[in-house]
């Protein structure tokens, strides 16, 4: 919608009161925000070799499509807002300088292209209108697809937020929530965490056209089973992780559902899980788990090693306030739903022959 034309008389008397009121926006502005310092942030701390290191926050349109001084007056004297900031951001996925963020109440998914500087929404109207979303996932020709809880489906845009098709129903789901495509045969997964009468606690699977394959898993706390799974990642081999949060593990499935392996268990120590949510694996195969509970992610390797675990709660890069969704993008870029602190959090995983290469180049200097 275009800004409609008006004109302001600013009389003497409510000058002062413009000039609080602008002091007590940039005030609320400062509030959370990342400092400088913040900005070097790395993990583990020196004299350890640093694995990961903080990148940025994305909060509002404003971090792509930044506003001008007379944006921020026409906001201030006529109320109108100019931007649109995260309120509660559950998922999140990136692809092509574009990051995508499912906000579950504001019942949209913003899309930030950082490339071409430019905000939009998808799923305000027509037949891709969303209600619930809870996740989103892209595929390698920019497909995006997010689950809506309310409306027991999964819909697929293209990059422009064109509507596709839908997938899913009633029938076939039941709160669906984490969703991933599967690079090995582009099958579309999709969790079902179900409902305390529901029998749906498994994976649904669908083909690139949105037809059902077949589903995995049932309620239950057997290998293979689920109790209010939540989320979902595969990596470039095909293997499938699940996040059985209900039964406080991740468990491992190939492309065909059948079990591989699993790792977790409830307890508040290291390698254990509290509240798991958000899972990704980068090009090295590491496994990442959030755990909004400790508002923490721990690091593991394939043989289900921990390696190190990093965050904290609070408001600083580095730190989260119930923490969901994750992504891992082809650069090893790292993307954290922050929920409470309403931004995605975004860092960077070193690998060790960078840090080898970089090390090189210093000693040659």
């Amino acid at each position: 919608m275009r800004d409609m034309p008006y004109q302001v008389n600013i009389q003497p008397t409510i000058l002062p009161r413009l000039v609080l009121m602008l002091g007590g926006i940039v005030l609320l502005a400062a509030c959370g925000s990342v400092t400088k310092q913040d900005e070097h942030w790395v993990w583990p701390l020196p004299p350890e070799q640093p694995r990961l290191k903080y990148v940025e926050s994305i909060r509002s349109s404003k971090d792509v499509k930044p506003q001008s001084a007379f944006d921020n007056f026409k906001q201030l004297v006529g109320g109108m807002a100019q931007d649109v900031s995260l309120i509660k951001p559950y998922g999140v996925a990136a692809f092509d300088k574009t990051v995508y963020v499912t906000d579950t109440i504001l019942g949209k998914l913003l899309v930030f292209n950082q490339g071409e500087k430019t905000f939009k929404v998808f799923g305000s109207e027509g037949a891709g209108r969303l209600d619930k979303p809870i996740a989103v996932a892209v595929d390698k020709q920019g497909m995006v697809y997010v689950t809506d809880a309310h409306q027991s489906r999964v819909i697929v845009y293209d990059s422009k937020g064109n509507y596709q098709r839908a997938m899913g129903g009633p029938k076939l789901l039941t709160r669906p929530t984490g969703i991933t495509v599967n690079p090995l045969n582009g099958h579309i997964y999709v969790v079902n965490t179900g409902t305390l009468d529901s029998p749906h606690h498994a994976i649904s699977v669908f083909d690139a056209k949105g037809r059902h394959q077949f589903d995995f898993g049932k309620r239950g706390a057997d290998k293979g089973n689920f109790n209010f799974p939540t989320n979902i990642c595969s990596d470039a081999t095909g293997h499938v992780y699940v996040v059985d949060t209900g039964n406080f593990r991740v468990q491992i499935f190939d492309h065909q559902g059948k079990y591989l392996d699993g790792f977790g268990a409830a307890g508040t120590g290291l390698g254990s899980f509290a509240r798991p949510k958000g899972i990704a694996v980068d090009s090295e195969g590491h496994i990442y788990v959030i755990d909004s509970a400790f508002n923490n992610v721990q690091v593991f390797d394939q043989t289900k090693r921990l390696l190190l675990f990093a965050g904290t709660m609070g408001k600083g890069a580095g730190e989260f306030w119930l923490p969901a969704g994750m992504w891992i993008d082809g650069n090893d870029r790292i993307y954290f739903a922050d929920q409470y602190n309403r931004r995605i959090q975004v860092w960077q995983f070193i690998r060790q022959d960078v840090q080898q290469q970089s090390e090189v180049r210093e000693e040659k200097m």
